[in-house]
């Protein structure tokens, strides 16, 4: 079965599925994959649009070679709620008296596993700032110097 390189949902590497047999610990454990190459594909086009195609088992494999088989996607509905989802350093969650860390980082493409992100939410205080500046697109537009700002806070909104 072939699979194009958008559009399609991912592949069911690392779920866990009940005819798989064994306890739900045992198949949580790591399965012992190893890194494959994956070979260059050609540029194909339908309709004129390009596009690329893989095997299911190679997408498997791209998987598991960005270690990629235990990341969790979080979208946020409100602008409010993925603020707050970025400015914790880290959620624990907590089961039968175990605490398990998990950090949520902003998506970047260049995202590698081995690195500390570069990314972080910081809180800008703009001194002796005229009342006259207090709108969003003046805050924004001063705040952009360090980098994409999220918000207001709720003082300067009101």
């Amino acid at each position: 079965m072939a699979t194009t390189a958008i559009g399609q949902p991912p592949p069911e590497v690392g779920l866990i599925s009940s005819a798989s047999g064994g306890t739900y610990a045992e198949n949580l454990k790591p399965k012992s994959v190893h890194y494959q190459s994956i070979p260059l594909k050609p540029i194909t086009y339908l309709h004129g649009e390009p596009q690329v195609i893989w095997e299911h088992e190679e997408v498997n494999q791209m998987i598991v070679n960005e270690n990629l088989e235990y990341a969790v996607i979080e979208k946020a509905t409100l602008l409010e709620d993925y603020v707050n989802l970025l400015s914790k350093p880290a959620f624990y969650i907590t089961q039968n008296n175990w605490s398990y860390p998990m950090r949520t980082l902003k998506w970047n493409p260049l995202f590698n596993l081995e690195e500390e992100t570069s990314t972080s939410i910081a809180w800008i205080s703009f001194l002796a700032l005229p009342p006259k500046k207090f709108g969003k697109e003046a805050v924004f537009s001063l705040a952009a110097v360090v980098g994409k700002p999220l918000q207001v806070d709720m003082a300067t909104k009101n």
